[in-house]
């Protein structure tokens, strides 16, 4: 992929409404041959049209939707602002029972609108399994296996951490081409089963009446409430059992009494309806699915109500961490305009105090966050290495927040402060542009046990991230080698503009703030191209 060639592939405007199906496979297939092939030469082109295809696709589905969500505001801006918070940072499949009971499109809205601003690799794998599922199921084929050709690029790349081995393209995609194809059988069955046999809209309304109506089947209390105001907004102008139904089913979950909600099934003539849910067992690489039996479910569901009551329990209350704290001050944790190298140090331990000695929500510290990662940009006093390791750390602080991961940051942001502030502290680990910070788990209280690692080969990710290892040993003295201990870092089809194009999306960051991003870290790019070109023509 020469010349024009290469530049009309990279410049292409997508939209899967005006592309044929020749078309988008093609597109498809030669992102599959980069992937496959010629990652090392193509790896930004491939990072930035896999962005653009889903891109394509979140809004494919949005335009998909019918005037019960995209004329519904009070609905989407109950979904965007108290929903997708909830989910945001920590989706995971077994974890999304109450969302399955939301009508179809209802969920398709939830999955894509989490996508667009998630972060996470394995977070956007799991949404993207339930795209791709949730989309044959409404019967959109096309979309649907679109959607598991991305899923399976992302999960080849990511499967020694999902899977525990490599695995490639073909043993992903194609079993789950076949389970997704069986799926709208299955979901009939289930329907059929339970005597839902009228048109679309009331069989969903229905189906998810009942099943909201039993705690047994209900693992996340807190989600419940939250998928129950969205169920009864999407449909309180077709069914008015809708807002009674809200009242009575909020009151049991809380009371546990069901007099209420019996009396209400009764009313509705759905006592003796019976939902079941049905679950198939498959093994990567290999086609055929078989369904669980009775003693298989009721293992997994009660690992899957375990794992909710532990998931549910930290950061419920609207995303308030450290509850019980003094609450921060909005003035106290402001960016200023422009932030240079040194007086990045203040606002270094600013988070620091933030995020151990006050209460605060993570929207307020998202703000903080997005803010200086702006103010660093335009400033001019920076040494770029480590405005890189600033804006690589502000990054991954992020993400580890929303999985209520309050600890590990601590760490990072005070070894960043130190590599930002301490003259020579950073060209002390070595030479090169510096990708990943790693701590020793058994030194992290002295925060003096971490290497910096440093990348002296050209590849298109400024930063790789970080890693924590376990060593009795210093690092420094570990027998440990560097090559292993760089393999603990993951990197796959990752990159650090693509992740704060999303936070920007999440932040509503204006155009203006969108391009200082951009090309923010456009220059550090070039500027570590520079450098390798430089300690090369050296050597």
């Amino acid at each position: 992929m020469e010349g024009k060639e290469r530049k009309k592939f990279l410049y292409k405007k997508i939209d899967l409404a005006q592309m044929g199906d020749n078309e988008i496979a093609d597109d498809l297939l030669t992102l599959r041959y980069i992937a496959d092939n010629r990652k090392s030469e193509y790896e930004s082109i491939l990072k930035e049209k896999l962005d653009d295809y889903e891109d394509a696709l979140i809004k494919a589905v949005e335009n998909s939707f019918t005037e019960r969500i995209s004329r519904n505001m009070e609905l989407l801006e109950m979904v965007e602002k108290e929903l997708v918070p909830y989910y945001h940072g920590r989706f995971q499949i077994n974890l999304s029972r109450e969302i399955s009971f939301l009508p179809l499109e209802l969920r398709l809205l939830v999955y894509t609108r989490l996508l667009a601003i998630e972060t996470r690799q394995i977070t956007r794998y799991h949404l993207m399994d339930r795209i791709s599922l949730t989309l044959y199921k409404s019967g959109d084929a096309r979309l649907g296996e679109y959607a598991a050709f991305l899923k399976a690029i992302l999960g080849a790349e990511l499967s020694p951490v999902i899977f525990g081995t490599r695995k490639h393209f073909d043993e992903l995609f194609w079993p789950d081409i076949e389970a997704c194809r069986k799926i709208e059988t299955v979901k009939e069955e289930i329907l059929d089963k339970a005597s839902l046999f009228s048109k679309t809209v009331e069989r969903e309304f229905w189906y998810g009446f009942k099943g909201m109506s039993d705690l047994k089947n209900i693992n996340d209390v807190n989600a419940a409430k939250l998928c129950l105001r969205a169920f009864t907004l999407y449909f309180k102008k077709i069914f008015e059992v809708s807002n009674r139904m809200e009242e009575v089913f909020l009151k049991y979950y809380d009371t546990k009494n069901r007099k209420q909600v019996e009396r209400l099934l009764k009313e509705e003539g759905l006592e003796n309806l019976v939902i079941k849910p049905r679950y198939n067992v498959g093994t990567i690489g290999q086609t055929g699915l078989r369904e669980m039996t009775s003693e298989e479910v009721e293992k997994y569901e009660e690992g899957m109500a375990k794992r909710a009551k532990t998931w549910s329990s930290v950061g419920r209350d609207n995303l308030l961490m450290n509850k019980g704290k003094t609450r921060a001050r909005e003035e106290v944790y402001q960016a200023p305009e422009v932030l240079d190298q040194s007086a990045a140090r203040l606002h270094l331990n600013n988070l620091v105090e933030l995020l151990t000695n006050r209460s605060y929500t993570l929207d307020q510290f998202d703000r903080y966050m997005f803010g200086l990662a702006l103010s660093s940009l335009k400033s001019k006093e920076w040494d770029k290495k480590r405005l890189n390791l600033f804006l690589g750390v502000l990054r991954d602080v992020h993400s580890m927040l929303w999985i209520r991961n309050d600890k590990d940051p601590v760490i990072l942001l005070k070894i960043t402060n130190d590599l930002i502030g301490q003259d020579g502290l950073l060209e002390s680990h070595g030479e090169g542009w510096p990708i990943c910070i790693i701590v020793n788990e058994m030194g992290r209280i002295s925060k003096k046990d971490y290497l910096v690692v440093f990348e002296e080969i050209e590849r298109d990710n400024v930063f790789a991230g970080f890693a924590f290892v376990s060593s009795p040993e210093p690092l420094g003295q570990s027998k440990m080698k560097q090559s292993e201990i760089e393999n603990d870092i993951v990197q796959p089809l990752y990159s650090i503009a693509t992740d704060w194009k999303r936070i920007g999306r999440k932040m509503g960051a204006t155009k203006k703030e969108s391009a200082l991003l951009q090309d923010g870290l456009k220059e550090l790019s070039r500027e570590k191209e520079a450098m390798l070109l430089m300690n090369s023509n050296k050597r």
